[in-house]
């Protein structure tokens, strides 16, 4: 990664890394994510926006966030990538078979391809969201109001999109709560209220095509009380 990617300036907005992802009949359908940093790291910020579209397409498929690298005492290709400053996780099926792993025993009849099929439909509603989605837009300003809990946020909007969406994320959260959004004509200079005073937020906007697809979250503001 260093020595090609980064050294030829390759732009590398996130990397997937799935690694184990067959399935076996029988184990729980769900999906785990390995993600580590703070909540605020850029590998936190790339798997809340997975497991985010994972939940506007594929609901009935949820995924286990864990905040590692990978599982304890292994490690996957994403690891370069996160050791480069590059967003990276890793998707693994819900329940390993160890001695299966790196093993001649792990053929293709163990597969268990409904499985399989829930974790590309996964992959590609988040690749093909995040690929036609409209640019990752900068962070916006945020400044408090005279009534606690209250805050004006401005930014320069894209006209052109059909609108933006507000994230006023509780810092501790894995996910974004429930989003405001706001169409294009008035997006630029908004008032953010109702937020529980006392409490330290981490606010960012995404853009929203006319096709409803949703940009990466710009990178967060911190509001503290």
């Amino acid at each position: 990664v260093q020595n090609v990617m980064i050294r030829n300036n390759v732009q590398i907005d996130g990397v997937i890394n799935n690694d184990t992802i067959g399935g076996r009949v029988g184990i729980p359908q769900t999906v785990r994510m390995f993600a580590e940093g703070t909540d605020t790291s850029p590998h936190r910020e790339f798997a809340r926006y997975y497991r985010y579209i994972n939940g506007l397409y594929n609901p009935e498929f949820p995924l286990t966030f864990i905040n590692a690298l990978d599982r304890e005492g292994r490690w996957g290709d994403q690891r370069e990538f996160v050791n480069a400053g590059i967003p990276a996780i890793r998707i693994t099926e819900s329940q390993e078979d160890p001695s299966l792993l790196n093993s001649i025993t792990d053929t293709y009849e163990k597969i268990d391809y409904s499985y399989l099929a829930k974790v590309t439909r996964l992959n590609l509603a988040v690749v093909a969201n995040f690929a036609g989605a409209p640019a990752r837009p900068e962070p916006p300003s945020v400044a408090a109001m005279a009534i606690p809990g209250s805050f004006i946020m401005t930014w320069i909007p894209d006209r052109f999109l059909a609108g933006y969406a507000i994230s006023y994320r509780p810092v501790g959260s894995d996910d974004y709560p429930p989003l405001r959004f706001v169409n294009s004509n008035e997006a630029g200079h908004i008032a953010l209220t109702d937020l529980v005073p006392g409490t330290t937020y981490a606010v960012s906007i995404a853009g929203i095509d006319a096709n409803g697809r949703i940009s990466m979250f710009s990178p967060e503001v911190i509001v503290s009380p």
